[in-house]
């Protein structure tokens, strides 16, 4: 399997437990099949990222000063927490990070809902960070200071923008219905970590 084709499966497998707040995101199973197909035939992507060459400019290790593999005990330190939910299926725990009093509650100008993000975490560490806007011109104006920060996206399916690296995967996904915009970020490593202990389960 390689690189494109692990990023891939990991984003068709991830299940947000978000219930209580919006759905979680939405993945096309079937785009997503494809997508791999034309990766493991070696096709060229969207961003001409060859294989090998998952990254992009700026790649985050997380979200602000919260770090893929953090526990909630680190993150407690600096932010107040409440728990959400636990998802036995993806072995996730999810809590409500609120922002501190001393960070901006918006990204590139956007508000952020409810001054704060969905934070989940696979055997105690930081593995997925979400946030919600419901501004009305959320998606663009997000989709506009993306590209200028992080460069051409891996995929682009108009409704959903996907930046793929080593480090970090990144979704911005457009509102539906009455559901707000929302951005997605998730630690590649330790999906593909939680993947091979998943399929090694009961064996």
């Amino acid at each position: 399997m390689n690189k494109f084709t692990g990023i891939c499966l990991s984003l068709a497998l991830i299940v947000m437990p978000i219930e209580g707040i919006c759905e979680g995101p939405r993945y096309y199973k079937d785009q997503v099949s494809e997508w791999m197909a034309n990766l493991e035939n070696g096709e060229e992507h969207d961003n001409g990222q060859a294989e090998g060459e998952l990254t992009y400019k700026n790649e985050p290790n997380g979200f602000r000063d919260l770090y893929w593999g953090e526990s909630l005990e680190k993150i407690k330190q600096t932010r107040n927490v409440k728990y959400l939910n636990y998802n036995a299926k993806t072995n996730k725990v999810s809590y409500i990070v609120y922002f501190r009093e001393d960070e901006p509650s918006h990204l590139s100008r956007v508000p952020v809902t409810g001054r704060a993000m969905l934070a989940s975490l696979w055997n105690n560490r930081l593995t997925d960070i979400t946030l919600y806007f419901y501004e009305k011109n959320a998606f663009s104006d997000l989709k506009y200071a993306m590209h200028s920060m992080f460069g051409k996206p891996f995929m682009d399916l108009n409704n959903q923008i996907y930046w793929a690296g080593n480090k970090t995967v990144i979704i911005l996904m457009a509102p539906e219905n009455n559901n707000p915009c929302i951005l997605y970020l998730n630690s590649s490593q330790l999906t593909k970590e939680a993947m091979k202990t998943e399929a090694k389960s009961g064996w």
